[in-house]
């Protein structure tokens, strides 16, 4: 069941509806319902979901990597991963050139943890 969360899927809401697209960073303690919140959200939207776990680097990109190509089905057909994160990251752009799609980096902290080269986003301008 999930319920008392009204204002956060309205916020969320908001963000998907804008014209614009959107970064959202969602943050806070351990244990209060962050990834439900988001699940519930996705529900019936179209959506990337990925959940990082702590492993190396290269695995990581790997399964990030698989998440995207279920959704892009052209690049499917010419790799099985991407190279590099900039690559990763870049055809989410792709993905999104005739519809909107929300993609869910949920644990993100994971995903940078093994990785200590700087990363910068051309998407949203972010440096991480």
């Amino acid at each position: 069941m999930f319920i008392g969360r009204e204002e956060e899927l309205k916020f969320l809401e908001d963000r998907y509806n804008s014209a614009d697209g959107q970064l959202v960073v969602l943050y806070g303690r351990r244990r209060v319902g962050k990834t439900e919140l988001l699940r519930q959200f996705c529900q019936d939207k179209e959506h990337i979901f990925y959940t990082c776990t702590e492993i190396i680097d290269e695995k990581q990109l790997e399964a990030f990597s698989q998440r995207l190509l279920e959704k892009n089905q052209q690049a499917a057909k010419y790799i099985t991963r991407f190279s590099d994160w900039e690559q990763a990251l870049l055809s989410i752009t792709e993905l999104t050139k005739d519809k909107k799609i929300v993609v869910v980096i949920d644990e993100f902290p994971y995903m940078v943890k093994g990785n200590n080269a700087p990363l910068f986003c051309k998407i949203c301008g972010m440096r991480f």
